[in-house]
């Protein structure tokens, strides 16, 4: 058997060559199928693409870009929000090679950050909170980690109001610190809300400059406003200092934009 006709038997490789590859020349297979995979993904071409990156990863299972970027097309056919067979099998499938970064570091934050994107798009928002935390262990100067935990913090308490407003019969826009079912939302929504705030808070003193924290900030005020059960006072509190955020956040857009307006001429 040729070694062309023999590397053609991929999943068969180390029991049906007589001869074993060196490192050298398992290393550049392993090399070449992820530049061909590396093409292919650029082409948006996913299935092409991981089929090449798990050839290089047969030949050579310790080649981390490889399982990265393997981990990442599949990531990058999780449709968000799809509850299907064939879904489920690229989202497990990117988790699962995520995974397998782990084992070799437990701080892999691409793996870890990887992971979160993937729960995410399955909606499974706990576990995106708890990856991200993770995220936030390995490397605590990053403050895109818990900007991203308060956005799942604030997508999970605005539903939660939403769908008690819309029982109630109330707009969204009206406020319920007035209404019997005001003393439930808040010991539900506050704990998760004040979280929120909280790592917000953490991003913004990693990256002072950081306008979608800022954004929602506004939002998370808001939302701890509706949980002031008959506290109109610390409702009007919570309302101004959102309106302040939302000001800050302007003016930062408009210092970036103007940076980068001198910066282009």
């Amino acid at each position: 058997m040729s070694p062309r006709a023999c590397i053609a038997l991929v999943g068969l490789f180390f029991v049906c060559c007589p001869f074993e590859l060196n490192a050298q020349t398992t290393s550049e297979r392993a090399r070449g199928e992820l530049d061909l995979g590396v093409e292919a993904y650029e082409q948006a071409e996913y299935a092409k693409a991981a089929q090449h990156f798990q050839l290089a990863l047969t030949a050579d299972p310790d080649l981390h870009t490889a399982r990265l970027y393997l981990a990442t097309t599949l990531a990058q056919q999780c449709v968000p929000g799809v509850q299907t067979a064939g879904n489920d099998a690229y989202c497990n499938g990117a988790i699962s090679q995520f995974h397998l970064m782990l084992e070799g570091d437990a701080n892999d934050v691409a793996a870890l950050k990887g992971i979160a994107a993937v729960y995410f798009n399955m909606k499974r928002l706990d576990q995106v909170k708890e990856y991200q935390h993770k995220v936030m262990d390995a490397d605590p100067h990053d403050p895109e980690a818990p900007y991203a935990i308060a956005t799942v913090d604030w997508t999970q308490s605005y539903k939660r109001r939403m769908d008690v407003k819309d029982k109630a019969g109330l707009k969204p826009e009206e406020p319920f610190i007035s209404d019997f079912r005001c003393s439930q939302l808040r010991q539900e929504n506050l704990p998760i809300v004040e979280d929120g705030m909280k790592m917000l808070t953490t991003a913004l003193t990693l990256k002072p400059d950081y306008d979608d924290a800022m954004a929602y900030m506004n939002l998370m005020y808001r939302e701890r406003a509706d949980t002031h059960c008959g506290d109109q006072a610390a409702f009007d509190a919570d309302t101004k200092a959102a309106d302040k955020w939302v000001y800050l956040t302007m003016e930062v857009k408009k210092q970036k934009a103007s940076a980068h307006s001198q910066a282009a001429h």
